[in-house]
């Protein structure tokens, strides 16, 4: 019995945090062609190796042995001679990091451009997104609870325009702006979102900030939570809500980040609040997201998501 309001628990958190939050994941980096590449001893690349390996470096040189084209990639442990066959994938360093069109939950201003990506939020929400050119973003998320009829899963679509970028030369980095809206349905409820965006983007750092209003739907409304009963939520029409967000890289590790987020779903109810904080791992491949949610009811819930960006350039394959 005790288990079995443990799950019921878990269960009406996770949909409330779903239903709270109101929003799905919705970079911009680009493949470099080996034949673009430049000897400089500046810029830096990330290589990823057919055998799996991936090394950072600056090129030192670029030629060929016998019509077989090669590098030479000056690393911190020494000069490596990689010849083009072996490569899968090159990136400027500055781009390498895939998932910058989100933090956890919260979209950023940046397009997801070439990075579309496969999803797992929180074990029982499946999402993906696409990006269309450097400007659109489309996610669609649906939950996968079991015990709850497919007709009460919530389902979310969330679309984004990247529209404005000024950019900051002495970072690599600027300050993108970016509208959106989504689409939520959970039973015989449908809520609609709209909202504004914008990520100011620094050496190691992203810092993202988020204003949204609540354009329709129910004032108050029950969800079936099937096997596990009914609940009920509020989220009034008319709400206007904030986000911010944080995402910081490791300054030794650039596959560690420290992700956070603040939200108020309605800022005339200071006690609508949570805060989200976590640790992010991350290759060009996978992204995983752990840590906490907390929020002033009081209460405290896990996060965790999974993400694929499985599309690479293949003429580099």
């Amino acid at each position: 019995m005790q288990n079995n309001q443990l799950l019921k628990s878990f269960v009406k958190t996770f949909l409330f945090i779903s239903i709270f939050f109101l929003k799905t994941e919705i970079s911009q980096a680009q493949y470099v062609e080996f034949d673009e590449l430049q000897e400089s001893e500046v810029t830096e690349y990330i290589l990823r190796l057919t055998n799996g390996d991936i090394l950072t470096g600056k090129i030192v040189e670029i030629t060929d042995d016998e019509g077989e084209p090669f590098l030479k990639l000056k690393s911190a442990i020494g000069t490596a001679t990689i010849y083009q066959n072996q490569i899968v994938e090159i990136r400027l360093k500055e781009e390498y990091y895939r998932h910058n069109h989100r933090i956890f939950i919260m979209p950023t201003a940046e397009p997801i451009g070439d990075n579309h990506f496969v999803g797992l939020f929180e074990l029982l929400f499946a999402y993906a997104g696409v990006g269309i050119y450097d400007v659109g973003s489309i996610t669609v998320g649906r939950t996968l609870v079991p015990g709850i009829p497919a007709s009460d899963q919530l389902t979310i679509y969330n679309a984004k325009a990247t529209v404005y970028t000024i950019p900051d030369k002495d970072t690599k980095g600027g300050l993108h702006f970016a509208i959106g809206a989504n689409v939520a349905t959970i039973g015989k409820e449908t809520l609609s979102n709209i909202y504004g965006v914008a990520t100011l983007v620094g050496e190691r750092s992203r810092l993202t900030g988020m204003l949204f209003f609540k354009s329709s739907g129910s004032d108050v409304f029950d969800i079936n939570l099937g096997r596990y009963g009914m609940a009920t939520a509020q989220y009034a029409t008319g709400s206007v809500g904030i986000g911010i967000g944080a995402d910081a890289k490791f300054s030794t590790r650039y596959d560690t980040h420290v992700i956070a987020e603040l939200w108020n779903n309605d800022v005339a109810r200071p006690t609508n609040t949570a805060v989200l904080l976590g640790l992010r791992q991350a290759n060009s491949d996978i992204s995983m997201d752990f840590g906490l949610a907390f929020f002033t009811q009081p209460a405290v819930a896990p996060f965790v998501s999974f993400t694929w960006t499985p599309f690479f350039n293949s003429n580099l394959r």
